[in-house]
């Protein structure tokens, strides 16, 4: 995984993170599409997180390439 690629997937989770945050700042008490809307934004921002870590976890554990 190069810097570039862990670069994106951060872009990527903090898009995810901004939709839950501003589903989180507009009031939808009671709004029952809007629970549904909001489980399913907190489930991606998790799975974002998610990939960010094992993207660093890979990075930080490739072995340099054997040069002959």
């Amino acid at each position: 995984m190069t810097d570039r690629h862990v670069g994106i997937l951060r872009l990527v989770a903090h898009q995810a993170q901004r939709e839950l945050d501003d589903h989180h700042s507009i009031d939808h008490i009671g709004d029952t599409a809007s629970t549904g809307r909001h489980e399913h934004l907190e489930r991606a921002a998790a799975r974002t997180r998610g990939r960010v870590a094992d993207a660093d976890e890979r990075r930080r554990n490739r072995r340099p390439a054997l040069v002959p």
